[in-house]
Parts: C-alpha cells; sequence; structure tokens
C-alpha cells in the first residue's frame, strides 16, 4: 500500500501529511516491506519486499536489484537485453556494462577514451593507459591463452588473435652486413653482402632474373651474361671482351643509324657480316696477322705490312707476307703473296703478282707487274715488259 503519514511513536496510520517533510526520528523506523513512493505521480519507488534484497522501480518499471551473494554486493538490472550507463552531467558517456558482453569507455569530442592502471599507491601516482586511435574500423583482439616463454612477443595473426611468437636472432651481426632469412625465425648478417649508406658491395656470384636499370657509372672486372643484355648508353671497356667461350660463340650485333644497318658476327656461320659501308678514317685495315701502326696503312693477308713502323704512312699490302719488311717506307703497293716481300724503306713502289720485286730493300720507284717480275731488282725506275705493241694511233705495253 502507499504510504500515507508516519509518526515517530505511532509507527505508519493512514492520514494527512502536513509537513514538508518526514519526522525526525529517534530511532529505526520498520517499513515492514511497504513500498516507499518517490515521486508525485507514485510510478517511482524503493522497496524490500523480497528478504534481503532492495528492489527499486522507475516509470513503473523493475530496473535495479541490490542484493547479496556469499558477501558479495551483487548489483543487477531487472530489464533483460538492457544496458547499464554511467553519465556524466553533460550527458557524456563515459562508461557502460553492455547486455552484448563488454564494458566500453566512452570518448568525446576532443579525446577517446582512455583505461588508465595505476601503480601501487606507495610507488607514487603513475598509470599505464590504454586509448584507441583513429580507428577506419573497430576491432577487438583476443588474448593468447598462456603467458608465453621468456624473450617472446605477441604477433597477430591478422584478424585480431593474438599469440607469443618468439623473436628474431641475427647470426654474424657485424655492422653495414645485409640480413636474410634463415628459414627458422631467424636472420643471417652476410658477410658477402654489406651498405655501408653509400655503397652496396657484393663479394661473390649474382645471378639476375629481371631488370637492372643503372644511372650511372659501372666498373666490372668481369662479366659473364647468359641471356640478352639492351643498354641504351655509352659503354667503355677496360680490358677483353669475350662474348661466349673458344668453340662455343653467340651472335654479337652491332646496329647503326639507318634501318636494315648492322655489323654483325654469326656464330653459326663464323662470319663478320657487314651491312652498310666500311669507312676507315686515318686508320688500319689488317686481316690475319698482327696490326700495322703508321698512319692510312691498308693491310689484307698473313704477316702483311707486319713490320710497319710510325713512319711508314699510304702503304697497301694484300697477300700472304705480301710488304711484310716495309718499316718506314711510304706509298708502296703490293698485291700477291711474297710481293715486295724485303723491302724496307724504299718508296713509291708497285708490285703486282707473286713474288713481284722481292728482292727490293730500299729501291724506289719501281713497278713490276707479272708472276715474279723484277723479283731480282733492287734499284730505282725500272720498268720491266714483254713487248710494245702498236695498233693505230696507241701504243700498249705488254707487261711480263
Amino acid at each position: 500500500m502507499a504510504l500515507s503519514k508516519i509518526s515517530g511513536t505511532t509507527g505508519i496510520t493512514d492520514g494527512t501529511i502536513t509537513s514538508a517533510k518526514l519526522a525526525d526520528f529517534s530511532a529505526a523506523v520498520d517499513l515492514n516491506g511497504v513500498e516507499l513512493l518517490l515521486d508525485a505521480d507514485a510510478d517511482t519507488s524503493i522497496s524490500a519486499d523480497t528478504d534481503d534484497q532492495i528492489d527499486i522501480k522507475i516509470a513503473n518499471a523493475d530496473h535495479l536489484k541490490i542484493l547479496s551473494s556469499s558477501g558479495d554486493t551483487v548489483l543487477k538490472p531487472m530489464v533483460d537485453a538492457k544496458d547499464i550507463i554511467f553519465q556524466q552531467f553533460d550527458g557524456n558517456k563515459i562508461f557502460e556494462i553492455n547486455d552484448g558482453n563488454f564494458v566500453s569507455v566512452g570518448g568525446n569530442a576532443t579525446a577517446p577514451g582512455e583505461i588508465r592502471i595505476y601503480e601501487d599507491t606507495d610507488n607514487g601516482t603513475h598509470y599505464t593507459g590504454f586509448k584507441a586511435g583513429n580507428n577506419t574500423a573497430s576491432v577487438a583482439y583476443v588474448l593468447p591463452t598462456a603467458d608465453g616463454t621468456a624473450g617472446h612477443q605477441l604477433t597477430t595473426d591478422g584478424s585480431g588473435t593474438l599469440s607469443w611468437s618468439s623473436n628474431l636472432t641475427i647470426s654474424n651481426d657485424t655492422n653495414n652486413r645485409i640480413t636474410t632469412a634463415t628459414g627458422s625465425s631467424g636472420l643471417n648478417a652476410e658477410a658477402s653482402l654489406t651498405f655501408d649508406g653509400t655503397t652496396l658491395a657484393l663479394t661473390g656470384n649474382q645471378t639476375v632474373s629481371g631488370n637492372i636499370d643503372i644511372d650511372g657509372t659501372t666498373n666490372l672486372d668481369a662479366v659473364d651474361i647468359d641471356g640478352a643484355v639492351d643498354i641504351d648508353g655509352a659503354i667503355s671497356v677496360g680490358n677483353t671482351l669475350t662474348v661466349g667461350v673458344d668453340d662455343t660463340g653467340h651472335d654479337v650485333k652491332f646496329f647503326g643509324a639507318t634501318a636494315s644497318r648492322h655489323v654483325t658476327w654469326d656464330e653459326s656461320a663464323d662470319s663478320l657480316i657487314l651491312s652498310g659501308n666500311l669507312d676507315v678514317n686515318d686508320g688500319t685495315i689488317k686481316l690475319d696477322g698482327n696490326y700495322p701502326v703508321g698512319t692510312d696503312n691498308v693491310a689484307l693477308g698473313n704477316a702483311a705490312l707486319d713490320s710497319v713502323e710510325a713512319g711508314g704512312i699510304n702503304n697497301v699490302a694484300i697477300g700472304d707476307d705480301a710488304g711484310t719488311a716495309i718499316t718506314t717506307g711510304d706509298c708502296n703497293v703490293a698485291v700477291g703473296k711474297n710481293a715486295l716481300t724485303t723491302s724496307t724503306t724504299g718508296a713509291i713502289n708497285t708490285a703486282v703478282g707473286y713474288d713481284t720485286l722481292c728482292s727490293t730493300t730500299t729501291g724506289g720507284s719501281n713497278v713490276a707487274v707479272g708472276f715474279t717480275a723484277l723479283c731480282t731488282n733492287t734499284r730505282k725506275f725500272k720498268i720491266k715488259y714483254h713487248s710494245i705493241i702498236q695498233c693505230s694511233t696507241w701504243y700498249a705495253i705488254t707487261l711480263c
């Protein structure tokens, strides 16, 4: 029943309350489980009609029960699937006990929520806190089921489940070494692979399956390339450039600026193919033999112009041993095996044919055409001919 009037001497009686407050009691008042109404419309109250528990009703609905369980104080919401919320005066939710089996710490417009765990007061007033970041999605972490091993660390499976894992160990640890995985949760510092902030140094072999883009200068002592090389820039080779190995070679092709113009070494045909013009400017062409020095000399054939020196200029020698002894002689032409073979300093000699002018050493201005022509001559200004034929107004000399 509703409480109408409480007297300090007569207890509970029906009557009209004339005072603005209940009477001052000098002793405990026994309500005997009667509901105490708290608001004007009589729908908010507190009662203890069940032994050893207090019931709080708001808006005529049971909301909270306070009771004891084995000496523990129990606060129990009396509406299923509802939460207990703690708010500040301004309405900001700072803490919530949710029916979904979680508690939450609320944030506001200036800061995220924070959980603070304080140290022992004998040690001071510091705390360890946890805050939420600027998340793009909610995340919940599942803690490991054991305390792990000394030195282990927390790792995630990418879905929020945490576990303990052993930390990485580094073997052969020395400054500037680059580390590689060992396959057993460890790292190995490679003695042959280092980086000092400026230079990447590799000692040993290197295998590249993709592309290498080098913008600076590359200095290589030896290069062994099994695939294609595409170089868009200048190449400077300070030593021998070898392509392939003896009896197992590869094609080498150099392209020009004009379409279909190139120089190719054809590995299958063992031939040098020139698709374009051959222009020798202030140099020498030499086939099979040593490259002669001197100026503007042309040599084709084994040992042709083999002895020419810096003073020898404008000599042409074609054939085996042709002009092979010329040193400082100038403007000589030797065509044929052993042509002008003994000439050293002679100049302006022309020898065409086998063994022509083969004995001339220093003589000059000789012309010999034919098999062994002037082979024994050692002097100058001599023409050997076979006959003179007169035909009308011109003459022909038949040379031996």
